[in-house]
């Protein structure tokens, strides 16, 4: 592999043991002569250092991707209704298309994560986002943007999802993890505000293509540099080649200046790996169900939130100001939208990511979930537009946070051979709230009536907090499991789990 890392051999081991062995059996406590770690004790001997700062740059920008391509169309959304004639059905329908490709990307990539490894994943995907994007240039007609543009869009957009969190999750020691996560959620909201901008400078001039061409240079370079990204020693660890998954943890402690431990790499490989059935498995069922209700509830509130404020500024609903631009430009309303959006996140998660690391996982859900239901329903009952406009900026801030803490709990919850799967699945039910409330804003909302619609987000935002107080297995201070029943202490405790017995 080049250059050694000094004081340490680079011989690599031969030895795995098979499926089915005794915990300690697994741990190469009855198979090696000598001293045995696993791959948690390298990343924790690597620590955070060069190789971290070189690669996770390159992994947060395909998140930043992820947000420019969602916002790209909703922006686009006033140039193709009048191009196409759209009515309100059609709008909804166009994002719907949207979902639809965003859960068929989730699901795919759980199964191609856990079996052939994250790296190849993050690599279609954002060509994925990319190419779809740029077909946007040769669109002819509201077919072609609603069969291929949009849903190949959304399904980029779940091949990367949370790939790109699994990636940093294993990427991170236990004490970093939450951390790491957060900033790379932050490029979210710059993903959206980039946008923005791109189409208050463009749009209105140059017309709409050039906003695609202008957005589509990021989304390039990501995808280019997808392929610096190395695969994670975990997942290499689980399907048992253990000889990469050494070369990848010496080119870390390389870079970070460090030793790994002394002694042979070992690990527990699983050959049947991203099976969806395994998250239904008893230790996992409970918490499986819960996640997939509020993933939903959230991603109902959050989408819903995201796709009627554009409407809510025109009408001027509840006393707000009103904010109309030209027929189909680009209006400052849409770009102050996005402002807030990214502002709202700067301010809440850095918190959340602290309380996270400080209480918990569980509790700060909770908390979060529970200030979610009472801005919620503020919103319902329209005190004034001060009012109104401050529980709508809170509630952006929550969800964003509350899908932050989902984001770092929801991969420590499920060993490595299913995590991915389990990961897709779940989220993809975050992605089902965008789909019904894509729908729901175009007809109740704007069909019909927006109270209604705040009611509905008020009821989601309250199952929401309900699941989140009966979620169990609290995972602050947890190794990332590779095995079921490992590592994962059943309840809260600042206690750090027990060590697999490594002694002879």
């Amino acid at each position: 592999m080049g250059d050694e890392v000094p004081g340490r051999s680079q011989t690599l081991p031969t030895r795995i043991t098979q499926p089915g062995t005794t915990s300690q059996q697994r741990y190469g406590a009855t198979t090696a002569t000598g001293p045995t770690w696993t791959v948690d004790d390298g990343i924790a001997a690597v620590d955070v250092g060069p190789f971290q700062y070189k690669y996770f740059p390159l992994i947060a920008l395909v998140g930043f991707s992820q947000s420019v391509v969602l916002s790209l169309p909703l922006l686009l959304m006033v140039t193709f209704t009048c191009t196409f004639n759209l009515t309100h059905l059609e709008q909804g329908l166009t994002i719907a298309v949207l979902f639809v490709g965003n859960i068929s990307g989730d699901l795919v990539a759980g199964l191609i994560c856990d079996r052939s490894g994250r790296r190849v994943v993050i690599i279609i995907g954002s060509w994925v986002l990319f190419l779809s994007s740029l077909s946007l240039l040769f669109l002819g007609s509201y077919y072609f943007l609603l069969l291929w543009s949009c849903f190949a869009m959304g399904h980029g957009i779940g091949l990367c999802t949370f790939t790109c969190i699994i990636m940093i999750s294993e990427f991170s020691t236990i004490e970093t993890r939450a951390r790491s996560i957060t900033c790379i959620y932050v490029l979210w909201g710059f993903g959206a505000l980039f946008v923005a901008v791109a189409a208050y400078l463009t749009m209105n001039q140059l017309g709409w293509r050039a906003l695609v061409i202008t957005v589509c240079i990021p989304l390039f370079i990501a995808a280019c540099t997808t392929f610096l990204i190395p695969e994670t020693p975990k997942f290499l660890a689980a399907s048992g080649d253990l000889e990469k998954a050494r070369e990848i943890l010496d080119s870390m402690a390389w870079d970070n200046g460090v030793c790994l431990p002394d002694g042979d790499l070992v690990a527990s490989p699983v050959e049947k790996r991203g099976e969806m059935g395994d998250m239904f498995q008893d230790e996992f069922k409970r918490n499986s169900i819960l996640l997939m209700i509020c993933y939903f509830s959230t991603g109902f509130v959050f989408y819903t939130g995201y796709a009627m404020l554009q409407f809510l500024l025109q009408e001027g609903y509840c006393g707000i100001p009103v904010i109309k631009g030209k027929p189909c430009t680009f209006s400052t309303g849409t770009l102050k939208e996005a402002a807030m959006v990214t502002a709202a996140e700067i301010i809440f998660l850095p918190f959340a990511s602290i309380l996270t690391e400080a209480a918990g996982r569980l509790f700060t859900a909770r908390l979060i979930s529970s200030v979610l239901v009472v801005v919620s329903v503020f919103l319902t009952w329209c005190l004034g537009a001060v009012v109104f406009f401050v529980a709508l900026f809170v509630q952006r801030g929550a969800t964003q946070s509350l899908f932050n803490v989902l984001f770092i709990y929801t991969p420590e919850l499920y060993p490595t051979y299913m995590r991915a799967v389990s990961c897709g699945v779940v989220m993809s039910f975050m992605t089902l709230g965008g789909l019904a409330s894509s729908l729901l804003v175009y007809t109740i909302g704007v069909g019909y009536s927006w109270r209604v619609l705040l009611s509905l987000v008020a009821f989601f935002a309250f199952v929401s907090c309900i699941t989140t107080f009966l979620l169990q297995n609290e995972t602050q201070g947890a190794a990332l499991p590779d095995e079921v029943g490992s590592c994962i202490p059943c309840r809260f405790c600042k206690k750090k789990p027990e060590e697999p017995d490594r002694s002879e």
